[in-house]
C-alpha cells in the first residue's frame, strides 16, 4: 500500500566483517505533513555471515508484501548447502512491527557455485508466493541453463483434530527452459530479477543468452497458473 519501502546494500559491513549486506526499511508517517521515516536495518544471522568471506545479502532485488508484514532478500554466497549455493531469507514483522527472520529458502538442487537469488527475489502482494532464480544451475544437457523456483505459503495441521498448525513456505514448482528453446551453455534462465504479479498468478523471468532472435538476444519467460 506504499507505506513501507525496503532497499538493499550488499556491501554493508557489520561486526568487523566486510560485504555482509543489509536491508533498510522505511515506513510512512502521516504526522507533520507526511514523510518516510527510517524503521530498521536487517542483517543476516551472524553464524551465516561468518561462514563465508563475502555474504552479499540483498545483492539483487528485495521484495516486500503489500502491507509490509513480510520481506524477502537473497544471498547468493550463502554456503549452508554448498559453497556459494545461495539462499532466500524471509522476515516477518513481530508484535512490535520489527522484522525477524522466519525462514530460509534453499534450492532443492543446491550445489557449489549455483548462487540462488543472485538477481534477487520476488513476492506476491499478499506474501503467499515467493520466486527466485538460479542462473548457474545445469540442465537440459547444458552448463548453466538456469532455473526458476516458486515457493508457496502452506498451512498444515490444526483443525478439529486438535493438532498444531504448521505454517511455512514450501517449494511449489521448479521452472526450466522450454523444450523448444535453443538452450546453449550459459543460457541463464533466472539471471535477471524475477517479477510476480499482485496475486501471484503470473511470473516473469529472463534468459539473457536465449538466441532465438539472434546471438545473446535474450528472452523473457512468462508463466501463469
Amino acid at each position: 500500500d506504499g507505506r513501507w519501502i525496503a532497499g538493499g546494500s550488499y556491501s554493508y559491513d557489520t561486526n568487523g566483517r566486510s560485504d555482509v549486506g543489509a536491508v533498510y526499511i522505511w515506513r510512512w508517517e502521516d504526522s507533520g505533513g507526511g514523510e518516510y521515516m527510517y524503521h530498521q536495518t536487517v542483517v543476516p544471522d551472524e553464524e551465516d555471515a561468518l561462514a563465508v568471506t563475502t555474504y552479499y545479502l540483498a545483492m539483487g532485488e528485495v521484495a516486500i508484501s503489500y502491507n509490509g508484514s513480510l520481506l524477502c532478500a537473497g544471498s547468493p554466497y550463502d554456503s549452508t548447502n554448498g559453497v556459494d549455493a545461495g539462499v532466500v531469507l524471509v522476515w516477518r514483522q513481530n508484535s512490535t512491527r520489527m522484522y525477524e527472520v522466519v525462514q530460509k529458502l534453499y534450492s532443492p538442487d543446491a550445489a557449489h557455485s549455483r548462487m540462488l537469488a543472485q538477481s534477487g527475489c520476488a513476492m506476491s502482494a499478499d506474501g503467499s508466493t515467493i520466486s527466485a532464480g538460479s542462473a548457474y544451475l545445469d540442465g537440459a544437457g547444458k552448463r548453466e541453463a538456469g532455473v526458476m523456483y516458486v515457493w508457496k505459503w502452506q498451512e498444515e495441521g490444526g483443525g478439529g483434530g486438535g493438532g498444531n498448525t504448521v505454517a511455512r513456505y514450501e517449494l511449489h514448482q521448479t521452472l526450466t527452459p522450454l523444450e523448444s528453446a535453443v538452450v546453449i551453455n550459459a543460457y541463464g534462465l533466472g539471471s535477471s530479477p524475477p517479477f510476480l504479479s499482485f496475486d501471484g498468478s503470473h511470473l516473469a523471468g529472463a534468459a539473457v543468452n536465449d538466441k532465438e532472435k539472434g546471438s545473446s538476444s535474450g528472452a523473457v519467460y512468462v508463466w501463469y497458473k
